[in-house]
Order: structure tokens, then C-alpha cells, then sequence
């Protein structure tokens, strides 16, 4: 016989017998406890099986379900108490309210006419999914580029006052190999190298120079070697400003898989200046450079241009025949961005000045803006739809589309912060390659604790450099080289 038919019978038989029998007391109900844990730790991209339980004093049946939370609608819970998230949890990139990799919940249990409430933090951990980071070196002072060397399994590294090295990862060391001569019209740092795909054969390394008066010229290894390195073949010499009216600097480049040299040109500060639009000046520019195949011909090398509408396009990175491009716009919190182009496709404007990323400044712009992929916020603003803090970043810096033995990095875009921070990310380039419009914060992985290194701190990325056998090198601001590799 359960309480409740207990209760009515000794009220139906008090009420049949005499006047001296004393009142018979109802039992009140007595709430649910629960007694499973009111927090759980669980490792990334692990299903969660958390059994919530519960006693009650009268023996009833209970239930469960989710009350609300913040995260309530992360999780499913059955009747009887077992508790899931509906996706397997990412540290890289958290899906919580808070976007901390903290889930909170709040479970309930009820037996019929009472209920008990459990507050729930679930706390997810890192797992660094195959990644090892080991630091193979530290020393350069100002670093501001690193090249593969085709042919070779060594990398360029120069610094920005203009001293270039080869670096030997195999024995973690340096050795010099040239100064960049100093150029009549004046030496305004170093930007960028590149080596010629060729090289092993060539021997030619690409340098940009300058600001206002893009520079680029091939040091020739022959003559580096004969102890002249002054005797440079002389590439290219943009005027893409004035003194007066000064671009932001740039200096990317890079070779396509049709063999021609790219080069990217910084934009005007001006925001009422539309040279970076417009036609007939190399501000704001890429710019395809075609080098004569026939020896001694002139003109050397050849120009056109491949994109405009840029800022500041201080880095980019090929997967096949679309070039991604990196810009970071100047006017005051506008994100970084990530644009496509199809090196094959007609010439394409980037938006800049009419656009700062997806945003219209005052101007009426003209049809045909290509718009970015990709943004990467300055400064995080959660509470009103913007990113979280894990997203957000200064100095975009593009990495490769990674090759190498690391399971969890296949086909992954790696790209991170030039600021202090160092923030590395990555993204399926197939979403970048494919994408038709912005794609949303969810669509990047914060990865830096994967890539927390052996020793010292990755921060003030200055490059990403992969090399043809699937090697993959960081070079940070304060002259750090590391190795990414896989966990053994």
C-alpha cells in the first residue's frame, strides 16, 4: 500500500470511530536531493556521460530534465537522468554562451509534486589533438620574413634592418648570407623575401623594400657567393605614394603555381583618396610580374595588374589557383579581413576605400566591390553578436594550407595575430574556398594552447613558412623560429 491510499484509509477510518480517538497527522511531502555532482571536467571532442542522481526521503519516482541555463540548449537529458551534449564540445571553438569553455545548465528533479534544482558547470579542457611545438631557435633581432628554399632544406630569415641569413633547422643554427645594398632613392626597411622556385638552378632570392616606393630585386647566389651581392637584378620600383601622401606599407609577395611573381601594395591613408580603386597608379595594388623567359631580352620583366581596392595586404597564401589574401583596414576598429582571388579571372576590386571590410564608408560605391570571406575583429564584442574575445585580433598574419603529417591540421588554413598576443587559428579552406558570402566567427579555431611551445612564448607572428615536404616553421616577433610537429 503506497503513502497516499495509507493516508486516505486512516482518514476514512477516523472518521467512523468515537470522539476520543485522537486526529491522524499527513506525512508532508518531503522535496527531492540530488546527489550527483553540481560541476565536470571533460576533455574536448569527448561525448560527455554525466548521470545525474537524486534521492527522495518518501520513496517516490523521479524524474528529470533541463530547467534553463545559459547553455541549456547544448544538452539533452533523459528521464532518467543521463545527461549529453547534442554536438561533442571544441576547446579550439567554443560554443558556450560565454565563449570559455564553460557550459552551464540547470537540471531539475521532481517527484510529481515537488522539484529540486542543480546549477551544472561543465568545464571542457584542451586536447592538443597530435600538435607538438618544439623551439629550434632564438636570436634574430627585428625578424620580419622567412622563406623556404626550394632545393634546399634550409630557410631564409631576414631582419628589417636588412641582414639576411640562412637558418639549418636540422642543427638550429645561422648562418649570414647577405646585407641588402642600400638603394639610391633611399632604404626605408626590409618587407618581404621570397625564393624563386627555381632556385636550386637560379639562385635567386626576391627582396621588397620601401614604403612610399615599393623596391623589389632579385639577389643573384652567384654573386652573393663571389662576394658581391650588390650586383642585384632589378625587378620593380612602384612609386605607390608621395612624402605627402604616404601608403600604408605592404611588400607581400609570393609566387603563383603559374610561376609569376605577385607583389601587394599598400593603400592610402587618406580615406578621400580613391587611388587604390582606381586604374593607372600601383597604390593599393597586386600586381602580377611576368619575367622574359628569353635570356638578355628587354624588357625584363613585365606588369600587370591582378586586384585593387587594398590597404594594407601584408600577407597572402595560395591554395591551388585562388590566393588568399590578408588586408587589415585603416579606419578605426575595422577588422582584419581574408579576400579570394582567382589568379585566372578578370581583374577585381577588394572595396578599399568604399569599403572597410563589410562596412560602407561614406562614399557611393560603384558596382562590382568584391567583398572579404573572412573578418577577424579588433576588439570583441560579444554582447552585441560580435566576436568573442578568442577571435579577435590585431596584424593578420597567413600561414599555409597545412600538408604535413598532422591529422587534425589536414587541410586547415593556419593563420594567426601579428600583435603580442599571438593568436594562431585555423579554418577549413575548403569553407574559404567555397564560401558565397561572410562566414560567421564560429567558422575559426582559436588553436594557440595546441600550439604552446616546448619553450619560451609565441607571440608577434611574423611568419608562417611550410616547406615542400610538409615541415612547418613560426617565426615571432622577438626572433623565435619553432617547429610545429607531430606528438609522439
Amino acid at each position: 500500500m503506497n503513502r497516499k491510499m495509507a493516508a486516505a484509509t486512516l482518514l476514512l477510518l477516523a472518521s467512523c470511530g468515537g470522539g476520543s480517538e485522537p486526529p491522524v497527522t499527513i506525512p508532508e511531502n518531503r522535496a527531492p536531493q540530488f546527489t550527483s555532482s553540481s560541476s565536470v571536467s571533460l576533455v574536448e571532442n569527448a561525448a560527455l556521460s554525466y548521470q545525474a542522481a537524486a534521492s527522495d526521503a518518501d520513496g517516490d519516482p523521479l524524474t528529470y530534465s533541463i530547467a534553463g541555463g545559459p547553455d541549456a540548449a547544448r544538452f539533452s537529458i533523459t528521464g532518467a537522468g543521463l545527461l549529453n551534449f547534442l554536438v561533442a564540445p571544441d576547446f579550439d571553438n567554443p560554443a558556450d554562451a560565454d565563449g570559455n569553455n564553460v557550459y552551464q545548465a540547470t537540471l531539475s528533479v521532481s517527484d510529481g509534486r515537488t522539484t529540486t534544482s542543480l546549477p551544472l558547470t561543465m568545464t571542457v579542457t584542451n586536447s592538443r589533438e597530435g600538435i607538438a611545438v618544439r623551439r629550434v631557435f632564438s636570436g634574430f633581432s627585428q625578424p620580419v620574413s622567412m622563406s623556404e628554399i626550394p632545393g634546399d632544406t634550409r630557410l631564409f630569415v631576414a631582419e628589417r634592418d636588412s641582414d639576411i641569413y640562412y637558418f639549418d633547422p636540422a642543427t638550429g643554427t645561422r648562418t649570414f648570407y647577405a646585407r641588402i645594398p642600400t638603394p639610391p632613392d633611399g632604404f626605408l626597411g626590409l618587407n618581404f623575401i621570397t625564393a624563386s622556385p627555381g632556385y636550386a638552378s637560379d639562385g635567386l632570392l626576391y627582396v621588397s623594400t620601401g614604403v612610399d616606393r615599393v623596391h623589389v630585386r632579385a639577389l643573384v647566389r652567384a654573386n652573393v657567393e663571389a662576394g658581391n651581392p650588390g650586383n642585384v637584378i632589378e625587378v620593380s620600383n612602384f612609386r605607390a605614394g608621395s612624402s605627402f601622401n604616404p601608403p600604408k606599407d605592404a611588400g607581400w609577395m609570393g609566387f603563383g603555381p603559374d610561376g609569376h611573381l605577385y607583389l601587394a601594395t599598400g593603400g592610402s591613408y587618406e580615406r578621400l583618396n580613391l587611388v587604390a580603386h582606381e586604374d593607372g597608379n600601383f597604390t593599393g595594388k597586386l600586381i602580377r610580374i611576368r619575367r622574359n623567359p628569353t635570356p638578355g631580352a628587354t624588357p625584363q620583366f613585365s606588369y600587370e595588374l591582378a586586384a585593387k581596392g587594398l590597404f594594407s595586404a601584408s600577407t597572402a597564401t595560395f591554395s591551388g589557383n585562388m590566393l588568399l589574401i590578408g588586408d587589415q583596414d585603416g579606419v578605426g576598429d575595422a577588422p582584419g579581413e581574408i579576400n579570394r582571388l582567382d589568379i585566372n579571372g578578370p581583374l577585381v576590386s577588394f572595396g578599399w576605400p568604399y569599403f572597410a571590410g563589410h562596412t560602407q564608408l561614406n562614399y557611393d560605391p560603384p558596382p562590382g566591390l568584391v567583398t572579404p570571406i573572412l573578418e577577424i575583429p579588433i576588439a570583441p564584442a560579444p554582447e552585441s553578436g560580435g566576436a568573442p574575445e578568442p577571435k579577435t585580433g590585431h596584424s593578420l598574419i597567413l600561414g599555409p594550407v597545412y600538408n604535413g603529417p598532422i591529422a587534425s591540421l589536414a587541410g586547415q588554413l593556419i593563420f594567426g595575430s601579428g600583435d603580442p598576443a599571438g593568436k594562431i587559428w585555423t579554418i577549413d579552406v575548403g569553407q574559404l574556398l567555397s564560401a558565397t558570402s561572410v562566414l560567421p566567427y564560429s567558422a575559426y579555431a582559436l588553436r594557440s594552447a595546441d600550439f604552446a611551445p616546448d619553450a619560451g612564448t609565441i607571440n608577434g607572428i611574423r611568419a608562417f613558412t611550410a616547406t615542400a615536404g610538409g615541415q612547418l616553421f613560426i617565426l615571432d616577433g622577438d626572433g623565435e623560429i619553432f617547429e610545429v610537429v607531430a606528438a609522439t
